[in-house]
Protein backbone atom coordinates (compact mmCIF):
# COMPACT_ATOMS: atom_id res chain seq x y z
CA UNK A 1 0.00 0.00 0.00
CA UNK A 2 1.32 3.23 -0.89
CA UNK A 3 1.98 5.80 1.68
CA UNK A 4 0.54 9.28 0.42
CA UNK A 5 1.53 10.49 3.72
CA UNK A 6 5.40 10.81 4.76
CA UNK A 7 5.11 13.34 7.57
CA UNK A 8 5.73 16.76 5.53
CA UNK A 9 2.19 17.17 5.12
CA UNK A 10 2.76 20.73 4.32
CA UNK A 11 0.35 22.92 1.78
CA UNK A 12 2.24 23.30 -1.56
CA UNK A 13 1.39 26.74 -2.92
CA UNK A 14 2.35 27.02 -6.70
CA UNK A 15 -0.88 28.84 -7.71
CA UNK A 16 -0.55 31.60 -9.97
CA UNK A 17 -2.08 35.09 -9.15
CA UNK A 18 -5.72 35.52 -10.45
CA UNK A 19 -7.31 36.65 -12.91
CA UNK A 20 -10.49 38.68 -12.98
CA UNK A 21 -14.28 37.26 -13.29
CA UNK A 22 -14.99 35.21 -15.94
CA UNK A 23 -18.45 35.65 -16.58
CA UNK A 24 -18.44 33.08 -19.43
CA UNK A 25 -17.57 30.53 -17.13
CA UNK A 26 -20.29 31.67 -14.60
CA UNK A 27 -22.73 31.43 -17.75
CA UNK A 28 -21.37 27.63 -18.40
CA UNK A 29 -22.01 26.69 -15.21
CA UNK A 30 -25.45 27.44 -15.63
CA UNK A 31 -25.88 26.09 -18.78
CA UNK A 32 -24.77 22.67 -17.82
CA UNK A 33 -27.58 22.39 -14.95
CA UNK A 34 -30.33 23.66 -17.27
CA UNK A 35 -28.58 21.43 -19.89
CA UNK A 36 -28.38 18.08 -17.88
CA UNK A 37 -32.03 18.69 -16.24
CA UNK A 38 -33.70 18.06 -19.02
CA UNK A 39 -37.49 18.53 -19.50
CA UNK A 40 -40.52 17.62 -17.34
CA UNK A 41 -41.63 17.67 -14.05
CA UNK A 42 -38.25 15.21 -12.95
CA UNK A 43 -36.45 17.89 -14.45
CA UNK A 44 -37.49 20.45 -12.56
CA UNK A 45 -36.62 18.32 -9.05
CA UNK A 46 -33.62 16.05 -10.30
CA UNK A 47 -31.99 16.14 -7.02
CA UNK A 48 -34.55 15.84 -5.15
CA UNK A 49 -34.70 14.04 -8.57
CA UNK A 50 -4.79 0.25 -24.55
CA UNK A 51 -2.47 2.03 -25.94
CA UNK A 52 -3.28 4.84 -28.16
CA UNK A 53 -2.86 4.69 -31.53
CA UNK A 54 -1.46 8.44 -32.47
CA UNK A 55 -1.94 10.68 -34.85
CA UNK A 56 -0.23 14.28 -36.03
CA UNK A 57 -4.00 15.92 -34.79
CA UNK A 58 -3.92 14.26 -31.34
CA UNK A 59 0.25 15.11 -30.70
CA UNK A 60 0.70 17.98 -32.95
CA UNK A 61 4.04 19.70 -31.98
CA UNK A 62 4.77 16.93 -29.04
CA UNK A 63 6.87 14.41 -30.80
CA UNK A 64 6.42 10.93 -29.38
CA UNK A 65 4.00 8.94 -27.31
CA UNK A 66 4.87 10.38 -23.30
CA UNK A 67 5.67 7.42 -20.82
CA UNK A 68 2.77 6.44 -18.66
CA UNK A 69 2.62 8.39 -15.29
CA UNK A 70 0.92 6.66 -12.92
CA UNK A 71 -0.64 7.85 -9.96
CA UNK A 72 -0.79 11.44 -10.70
CA UNK A 73 -3.67 13.57 -9.80
CA UNK A 74 -5.33 16.21 -12.28
CA UNK A 75 -7.21 19.49 -10.73
CA UNK A 76 -7.77 23.33 -12.32
CA UNK A 77 -6.45 26.05 -10.32
CA UNK A 78 -7.97 29.15 -9.69
CA UNK A 79 -6.95 30.33 -12.56
CA UNK A 80 -8.77 27.65 -14.82
CA UNK A 81 -5.92 25.92 -15.87
CA UNK A 82 -4.92 22.39 -15.63
CA UNK A 83 -2.61 20.94 -13.15
CA UNK A 84 -1.49 17.38 -11.88
CA UNK A 85 0.85 16.70 -8.85
CA UNK A 86 1.60 13.11 -7.36
CA UNK A 87 -0.81 12.23 -4.41
CA UNK A 88 2.07 13.10 -2.22
CA UNK A 89 2.69 16.52 -3.71
CA UNK A 90 5.47 16.33 -5.19
CA UNK A 91 6.17 16.98 -8.80
CA UNK A 92 3.40 19.95 -9.40
CA UNK A 93 3.25 20.53 -13.39
CA UNK A 94 0.97 23.55 -14.84
CA UNK A 95 -0.05 21.98 -18.06
CA UNK A 96 -1.69 24.78 -19.68
CA UNK A 97 -1.04 27.92 -19.44
CA UNK A 98 -3.42 29.99 -21.69
CA UNK A 99 -6.58 32.14 -22.56
CA UNK A 100 -9.08 29.12 -21.94
CA UNK A 101 -10.82 28.60 -18.52
CA UNK A 102 -10.71 24.81 -17.84
CA UNK A 103 -13.07 22.59 -16.21
CA UNK A 104 -13.54 18.67 -15.58
CA UNK A 105 -10.43 17.25 -16.98
CA UNK A 106 -10.65 13.64 -17.45
CA UNK A 107 -7.81 10.57 -18.04
CA UNK A 108 -7.54 8.71 -20.69
CA UNK A 109 -8.12 4.93 -20.09
CA UNK A 110 -4.07 4.48 -20.34
CA UNK A 111 -3.47 7.65 -17.88
CA UNK A 112 -1.17 8.84 -20.93
CA UNK A 113 -3.49 11.89 -21.40
CA UNK A 114 -5.87 14.01 -20.18
CA UNK A 115 -9.45 15.52 -22.11
CA UNK A 116 -10.75 19.06 -20.97
CA UNK A 117 -13.57 21.53 -21.67
CA UNK A 118 -11.79 25.02 -22.55
CA UNK A 119 -14.17 28.47 -22.82
CA UNK A 120 -12.93 31.14 -24.45
CA UNK A 121 -14.90 34.37 -25.27
CA UNK A 122 -16.40 33.44 -28.33
CA UNK A 123 -16.51 29.48 -27.66
CA UNK A 124 -16.55 25.98 -25.66
CA UNK A 125 -14.36 23.21 -27.02
CA UNK A 126 -12.95 19.34 -26.18
CA UNK A 127 -8.86 19.69 -25.74
CA UNK A 128 -7.03 17.02 -25.07
CA UNK A 129 -3.56 17.07 -23.10
CA UNK A 130 0.33 15.30 -22.58
CA UNK A 131 0.79 15.34 -18.46
CA UNK A 132 3.78 17.74 -19.50
CA UNK A 133 4.21 20.97 -18.20
CA UNK A 134 3.73 24.49 -20.24
CA UNK A 135 2.17 22.43 -23.39
CA UNK A 136 -0.13 23.33 -26.23
CA UNK A 137 -3.76 21.78 -26.01
CA UNK A 138 -4.87 20.23 -29.07
CA UNK A 139 -8.52 21.23 -30.12
CA UNK A 140 -11.04 18.23 -30.47
CA UNK A 141 -13.82 19.97 -30.93
CA UNK A 142 -15.00 23.74 -30.80
CA UNK A 143 -18.28 25.34 -31.09
CA UNK A 144 -20.08 29.35 -30.14
CA UNK A 145 -23.75 27.56 -30.45
CA UNK A 146 -23.08 23.76 -29.35
CA UNK A 147 -20.81 23.95 -26.26
CA UNK A 148 -19.68 20.71 -24.91
CA UNK A 149 -20.70 20.18 -20.78
CA UNK A 150 -19.54 16.54 -20.15
CA UNK A 151 -16.73 14.63 -21.49
CA UNK A 152 -16.15 10.22 -21.48
CA UNK A 153 -13.39 8.31 -22.79
CA UNK A 154 -14.51 5.12 -24.43
CA UNK A 155 -12.75 1.77 -22.94
CA UNK A 156 -9.77 1.49 -25.65
CA UNK A 157 -9.02 5.23 -25.45
CA UNK A 158 -9.46 5.94 -29.06
CA UNK A 159 -12.89 8.39 -28.81
CA UNK A 160 -13.74 10.49 -26.19
CA UNK A 161 -17.60 10.70 -26.00
CA UNK A 162 -19.16 14.27 -24.82
CA UNK A 163 -22.07 16.27 -24.81
CA UNK A 164 -22.96 19.14 -26.04
CA UNK A 165 -25.78 21.63 -25.75
CA UNK A 166 -27.90 22.25 -29.48
CA UNK A 167 -29.09 25.04 -30.86
CA UNK A 168 -32.66 24.49 -30.42
CA UNK A 169 -32.33 22.67 -26.85
CA UNK A 170 -31.77 19.63 -25.53
CA UNK A 171 -28.38 17.98 -25.92
CA UNK A 172 -26.08 15.95 -28.48
CA UNK A 173 -23.99 12.99 -27.62
CA UNK A 174 -20.76 13.45 -29.82
CA UNK A 175 -17.65 11.32 -30.78
CA UNK A 176 -14.69 12.15 -31.47
CA UNK A 177 -11.87 9.35 -32.91
CA UNK A 178 -9.03 11.26 -30.96
CA UNK A 179 -6.54 8.45 -32.32
CA UNK A 180 -8.00 8.81 -35.85
CA UNK A 181 -7.93 12.53 -35.73
CA UNK A 182 -11.99 11.63 -36.87
CA UNK A 183 -13.98 15.16 -36.36
CA UNK A 184 -16.49 14.88 -33.98
CA UNK A 185 -20.25 13.63 -34.61
CA UNK A 186 -23.33 13.48 -33.63
CA UNK A 187 -24.68 10.48 -32.75
CA UNK A 188 -28.06 10.98 -30.68
CA UNK A 189 -29.82 13.66 -29.55
CA UNK A 190 -31.83 14.00 -26.11
CA UNK A 191 -32.74 15.50 -22.42
CA UNK A 192 -31.41 14.42 -20.30
CA UNK A 193 -29.15 12.18 -21.82
CA UNK A 194 -27.11 9.25 -20.04
CA UNK A 195 -24.71 6.52 -21.33
CA UNK A 196 -22.41 3.60 -20.31
CA UNK A 197 -19.65 2.58 -22.85
CA UNK A 198 -19.80 -1.46 -23.98
CA UNK A 199 -15.96 -2.73 -23.39
CA UNK A 200 -15.70 -2.80 -26.89
CA UNK A 201 -16.27 0.42 -27.15
CA UNK A 202 -18.39 -0.23 -30.09
CA UNK A 203 -21.89 0.12 -27.80
CA UNK A 204 -23.12 2.65 -25.58
CA UNK A 205 -26.16 1.69 -23.46
CA UNK A 206 -28.13 5.20 -23.29
CA UNK A 207 -30.77 6.75 -21.57
CA UNK A 208 -32.39 10.17 -22.85
CA UNK A 209 -35.33 11.59 -21.48
CA UNK A 210 -36.93 10.84 -17.87
CA UNK A 211 -40.32 8.56 -19.04
CA UNK A 212 -43.01 8.80 -21.74
CA UNK A 213 -43.08 9.26 -25.27
CA UNK A 214 -40.06 11.41 -25.44
CA UNK A 215 -37.55 8.82 -23.47
CA UNK A 216 -35.51 6.54 -24.93
CA UNK A 217 -33.78 3.14 -23.43
CA UNK A 218 -31.35 0.62 -25.04
CA UNK A 219 -27.76 -0.42 -26.66
CA UNK A 220 -26.96 1.98 -29.47
CA UNK A 221 -24.40 0.99 -31.92
CA UNK A 222 -21.61 3.79 -32.24
CA UNK A 223 -20.88 3.29 -35.96
CA UNK A 224 -24.34 3.27 -37.11
CA UNK A 225 -26.27 5.06 -34.90
CA UNK A 226 -28.78 2.85 -34.60
CA UNK A 227 -30.04 1.00 -31.80
CA UNK A 228 -29.01 -2.93 -31.82
CA UNK A 229 -31.26 -3.10 -28.66
CA UNK A 230 -34.16 -1.61 -27.69
CA UNK A 231 -35.10 -2.16 -23.51
CA UNK A 232 -38.80 -0.82 -23.16
CA UNK A 233 -39.52 2.38 -21.41
CA UNK A 234 -37.55 3.95 -18.81
CA UNK A 235 -38.79 4.72 -15.38
CA UNK A 236 -37.22 6.82 -12.60
CA UNK A 237 -33.29 6.73 -13.12
CA UNK A 238 -30.53 8.01 -13.98
CA UNK A 239 -27.45 6.63 -15.44
CA UNK A 240 -27.75 3.06 -16.83
CA UNK A 241 -24.64 0.38 -16.36
CA UNK A 242 -22.78 -2.72 -17.70
CA UNK A 243 -21.73 -4.67 -15.29
CA UNK A 244 -18.13 -5.61 -15.55
CA UNK A 245 -17.98 -8.90 -17.32
CA UNK A 246 -20.36 -7.16 -19.94
CA UNK A 247 -22.69 -10.02 -19.01
CA UNK A 248 -25.66 -8.11 -17.19
CA UNK A 249 -26.92 -4.06 -17.65
CA UNK A 250 -29.12 -2.42 -15.39
CA UNK A 251 -31.77 0.21 -15.92
CA UNK A 252 -35.17 1.04 -14.34
CA UNK A 253 -37.94 0.07 -16.56
CA UNK A 254 -41.66 1.13 -16.69
CA UNK A 255 -44.39 -1.06 -16.50
CA UNK A 256 -47.98 -0.41 -18.08
CA UNK A 257 -49.38 1.28 -15.11
CA UNK A 258 -46.61 3.98 -14.77
CA UNK A 259 -44.54 2.62 -12.01
CA UNK A 260 -41.27 2.03 -11.96
CA UNK A 261 -38.82 -1.23 -11.66
CA UNK A 262 -35.54 -1.66 -11.13
CA UNK A 263 -34.49 -4.04 -13.50
CA UNK A 264 -31.52 -6.32 -14.28
CA UNK A 265 -31.29 -7.78 -17.40
CA UNK A 266 -28.29 -10.54 -18.97
CA UNK A 267 -27.06 -9.85 -22.47
CA UNK A 268 -29.04 -12.11 -24.40
CA UNK A 269 -32.25 -10.21 -23.00
CA UNK A 270 -33.41 -11.80 -20.19
CA UNK A 271 -34.62 -10.20 -17.04
CA UNK A 272 -32.69 -11.77 -14.02
CA UNK A 273 -33.79 -9.09 -11.82
CA UNK A 274 -36.80 -7.11 -10.92
CA UNK A 275 -38.10 -5.18 -8.12
CA UNK A 276 -40.31 -2.33 -7.16
CA UNK A 277 -38.82 0.73 -6.57
CA UNK A 278 -39.95 4.06 -4.95
CA UNK A 279 -38.77 8.01 -6.45
CA UNK A 280 -35.39 8.39 -8.74
CA UNK A 281 -33.06 5.68 -8.49
CA UNK A 282 -29.01 6.25 -8.75
CA UNK A 283 -26.92 3.22 -8.89
CA UNK A 284 -23.12 1.59 -10.19
CA UNK A 285 -21.79 -1.85 -10.49
CA UNK A 286 -18.88 -3.03 -8.70
CA UNK A 287 -15.56 -2.91 -10.81
CA UNK A 288 -14.92 -6.52 -10.86
CA UNK A 289 -17.93 -8.66 -9.17
CA UNK A 290 -21.77 -8.90 -10.33
CA UNK A 291 -23.11 -6.50 -7.43
CA UNK A 292 -24.57 -3.60 -8.07
CA UNK A 293 -25.17 -0.48 -5.65
CA UNK A 294 -27.83 1.57 -5.52
CA UNK A 295 -29.94 4.20 -3.28
CA UNK A 296 -33.63 5.08 -4.22
CA UNK A 297 -35.71 7.45 -2.08
CA UNK A 298 -38.45 5.66 0.19
CA UNK A 299 -41.42 6.91 -2.08
CA UNK A 300 -41.97 9.07 -4.85
CA UNK A 301 -40.88 12.18 -3.42
CA UNK A 302 -38.58 13.00 -7.12
CA UNK A 303 -35.61 12.32 -5.17
CA UNK A 304 -32.91 9.29 -5.39
CA UNK A 305 -30.96 9.49 -2.14
CA UNK A 306 -32.15 7.52 0.28
CA UNK A 307 -30.37 4.14 1.93
CA UNK A 308 -27.83 1.98 0.05
CA UNK A 309 -28.56 -0.81 -1.21
CA UNK A 310 -26.13 -3.98 -2.30
CA UNK A 311 -27.71 -6.56 -4.95
CA UNK A 312 -25.95 -10.12 -5.34
CA UNK A 313 -27.48 -10.42 -8.76
CA UNK A 314 -25.29 -13.89 -8.84
CA UNK A 315 -27.16 -14.98 -5.75
CA UNK A 316 -30.51 -12.93 -6.01
CA UNK A 317 -30.35 -11.53 -2.78
CA UNK A 318 -30.54 -7.67 -1.96
CA UNK A 319 -29.09 -6.37 1.55
CA UNK A 320 -28.69 -2.67 2.98
CA UNK A 321 -25.02 -1.76 3.45
CA UNK A 322 -26.21 1.81 5.52
CA UNK A 323 -29.77 3.19 6.57
CA UNK A 324 -28.17 6.98 6.46
CA UNK A 325 -29.80 9.40 3.74
CA UNK A 326 -26.80 8.66 0.98
CA UNK A 327 -26.70 11.38 -1.78
CA UNK A 328 -23.72 9.84 -4.04
CA UNK A 329 -21.14 6.92 -3.44
CA UNK A 330 -18.07 5.66 -5.46
CA UNK A 331 -17.02 2.13 -6.05
CA UNK A 332 -13.00 1.58 -4.87
CA UNK A 333 -11.02 0.51 -8.05
CA UNK A 334 -10.64 -3.41 -6.34
CA UNK A 335 -14.49 -3.22 -4.96
CA UNK A 336 -13.34 -3.40 -1.26
CA UNK A 337 -15.05 -0.04 -0.80
CA UNK A 338 -17.64 2.15 -0.71
CA UNK A 339 -17.25 5.85 -0.60
CA UNK A 340 -20.73 7.35 0.66
CA UNK A 341 -21.30 10.49 0.88
CA UNK A 342 -24.00 12.21 2.91
CA UNK A 343 -25.42 15.23 4.56
CA UNK A 344 -24.43 16.43 7.90
CA UNK A 345 -22.59 14.44 10.22
CA UNK A 346 -22.63 10.69 9.77
CA UNK A 347 -24.60 8.98 12.98
CA UNK A 348 -25.43 12.23 14.52
CA UNK A 349 -28.08 14.66 14.57
CA UNK A 350 -26.95 17.24 12.27
CA UNK A 351 -27.66 14.55 9.37
CA UNK A 352 -31.03 15.03 8.82
CA UNK A 353 -31.20 18.57 10.14
CA UNK A 354 -29.61 19.72 6.88
CA UNK A 355 -32.47 20.14 4.87
CA UNK A 356 -31.81 23.53 3.25
CA UNK A 357 -28.62 22.05 2.12
CA UNK A 358 -30.59 19.00 0.11
CA UNK A 359 -32.95 21.55 -1.01
CA UNK A 360 -30.24 23.58 -2.53
CA UNK A 361 -28.39 20.75 -4.02
CA UNK A 362 -28.42 20.83 -7.72
CA UNK A 363 -29.60 23.46 -7.84
CA UNK A 364 -27.86 27.22 -9.34
CA UNK A 365 -25.79 28.58 -6.48
CA UNK A 366 -26.77 31.77 -5.18
CA UNK A 367 -24.29 34.43 -5.36
CA UNK A 368 -22.39 33.69 -2.54
CA UNK A 369 -22.07 29.99 -2.19
CA UNK A 370 -22.59 28.45 1.45
CA UNK A 371 -21.61 25.21 1.35
CA UNK A 372 -23.25 22.94 3.44
CA UNK A 373 -21.29 20.18 5.63
CA UNK A 374 -20.99 17.16 4.34
CA UNK A 375 -19.96 13.51 5.62
CA UNK A 376 -17.48 11.18 4.33
CA UNK A 377 -18.15 7.13 5.50
CA UNK A 378 -15.87 5.00 3.66
CA UNK A 379 -17.46 1.30 3.82
CA UNK A 380 -15.66 -1.93 3.64
CA UNK A 381 -18.34 -3.82 1.56
CA UNK A 382 -16.86 -7.52 2.56
CA UNK A 383 -16.97 -6.79 6.17
CA UNK A 384 -20.34 -4.78 5.95
CA UNK A 385 -18.87 -1.99 8.78
CA UNK A 386 -17.37 1.23 8.32
CA UNK A 387 -13.83 1.76 7.70
CA UNK A 388 -13.29 5.70 8.07
CA UNK A 389 -15.34 8.57 8.24
CA UNK A 390 -14.83 12.26 7.83
CA UNK A 391 -16.72 15.99 7.51
CA UNK A 392 -15.97 17.94 4.85
CA UNK A 393 -17.75 21.57 2.76
CA UNK A 394 -17.45 20.75 -0.28
CA UNK A 395 -16.79 22.99 -3.28
CA UNK A 396 -19.58 24.67 -5.26
CA UNK A 397 -18.95 22.98 -8.34
CA UNK A 398 -18.66 19.41 -6.58
CA UNK A 399 -21.92 20.44 -4.80
CA UNK A 400 -24.07 22.16 -7.69
CA UNK A 401 -22.79 19.74 -10.75
CA UNK A 402 -20.90 16.45 -9.64
CA UNK A 403 -22.64 15.52 -6.89
CA UNK A 404 -26.03 15.56 -8.92
CA UNK A 405 -24.77 13.31 -11.62
CA UNK A 406 -22.54 11.50 -9.73
CA UNK A 407 -23.26 8.24 -11.05
CA UNK A 408 -22.70 9.33 -14.70
CA UNK A 409 -19.57 10.90 -13.36
CA UNK A 410 -18.50 7.48 -11.77
CA UNK A 411 -18.35 6.00 -15.01
CA UNK A 412 -15.72 8.37 -16.15
CA UNK A 413 -13.97 10.59 -13.31
CA UNK A 414 -12.62 8.79 -10.41
CA UNK A 415 -12.31 10.03 -7.19
CA UNK A 416 -10.14 7.31 -5.93
CA UNK A 417 -6.39 6.11 -5.98
CA UNK A 418 -5.59 3.10 -8.63
CA UNK A 419 -4.33 1.42 -5.23
CA UNK A 420 -7.79 1.84 -3.47
CA UNK A 421 -6.06 3.50 -0.29
CA UNK A 422 -7.58 7.24 -0.72
CA UNK A 423 -9.61 9.57 -2.19
CA UNK A 424 -9.13 13.27 -3.58
CA UNK A 425 -11.93 15.57 -2.96
CA UNK A 426 -12.35 19.42 -3.39
CA UNK A 427 -13.01 21.30 0.04
CA UNK A 428 -13.17 24.59 1.52
CA UNK A 429 -11.17 25.71 3.92
CA UNK A 430 -12.13 28.06 6.28
CA UNK A 431 -10.55 31.16 4.68
CA UNK A 432 -13.44 30.69 1.44
CA UNK A 433 -10.60 28.75 -0.34
CA UNK A 434 -10.98 25.66 -3.00
CA UNK A 435 -8.29 23.33 -2.22
CA UNK A 436 -7.76 20.02 -3.07
CA UNK A 437 -7.15 17.10 -0.52
CA UNK A 438 -6.39 13.37 -0.34
CA UNK A 439 -7.47 11.89 2.30
CA UNK A 440 -6.11 8.22 3.30
CA UNK A 441 -8.49 5.57 4.20
CA UNK A 442 -6.15 3.42 6.32
CA UNK A 443 -5.89 6.40 9.14
CA UNK A 444 -8.43 9.12 7.51
CA UNK A 445 -5.17 11.74 7.38
CA UNK A 446 -5.70 14.95 5.15
CA UNK A 447 -2.90 16.51 3.07
CA UNK A 448 -3.97 19.61 0.72
CA UNK A 449 -1.98 19.24 -2.43
CA UNK A 450 -2.95 23.41 -3.53
CA UNK A 451 -5.76 25.45 -4.08
CA UNK A 452 -8.00 24.27 -6.55
CA UNK A 453 -11.01 22.05 -7.57
CA UNK A 454 -12.19 19.22 -9.37
CA UNK A 455 -9.27 16.72 -8.67
CA UNK A 456 -9.10 13.17 -10.46
CA UNK A 457 -6.96 10.16 -10.55
CA UNK A 458 -5.52 8.65 -13.13
CA UNK A 459 -6.21 4.94 -13.57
Amino acid sequence: MADWFDGNEQEIDFTPQRRGSRPLLTLLSLVIIVGLLGTGIYSLVWFINRDLGLSPFMVANTGSAPAFSPNRIAYINPEGQVVTVAPDGRDPRILTQDDLDYIFPVWSPDGRYLAAIGSQESSRGVYLLQDAAAQTSAEVYASSAQGPIYLYWSPDGRQVSFLATQSRGGLGLFVAGVASGDAARLIMTGSPFYWDWAADSTRVLIHTGFAGEQARLGMLEVASQSFAEELGSPGFFQAPGISADGRFRAYAQADENGDSWLVVSSSDGETVVREPQAGLMAMSWHPANNQLAFISAARNNGRFFGPLRLLDVDGGETAVLTNETALAFFWSPDGRYLAVIHVGILNGNEIFAAEDARKRLGKPAPQRFEPPQLSLAIWDVAEMQLAQSLTFRPTERFFTQFLPFFDQYALSHRLWSPQSDALALPMMADDGRAQVMVVSVADGRQRVLGDGDMPFWSP
